[in-house]
């Protein structure tokens, strides 16, 4: 393996784990079961599916277009991270 391929490899692994914590599918389980559990399996599956799509539509149009949003309202990047760290609850 050369150096681009590995680097590919890298970013492609990050991508995924990046993704994989930011939907929490562990987490979001029992939430869907619990609010489609008198549906048929059929109807399961279909909102399963659905669910996933919307998430990959909303995650995608973020990750692109999230930048010029916040430009545009004149966040800077440095703001943002700060009201995230601010809203984390602290353990003391």
């Amino acid at each position: 393996m050369n150096a681009i391929e590995v680097g590919a490899l890298t970013f492609s692994i990050q991508a995924f784990v990046t993704l994989l914590v930011i939907l929490d599918p562990p987490g979001a389980t029992p939430i869907f079961l619990g609010l489609v559990a008198d549906k048929s399996k059929k109807e399961r599956v279909q909102l399963a599916w659905q669910a996933a799509l919307v998430s990959l539509v909303v995650i995608t149009f973020f990750s692109l277009f999230g930048r010029f949003i916040l430009e545009y309202m004149n966040v800077s990047m440095e703001a943002l991270q700060g009201y995230c760290f601010s809203m984390y609850p602290s353990n003391s």
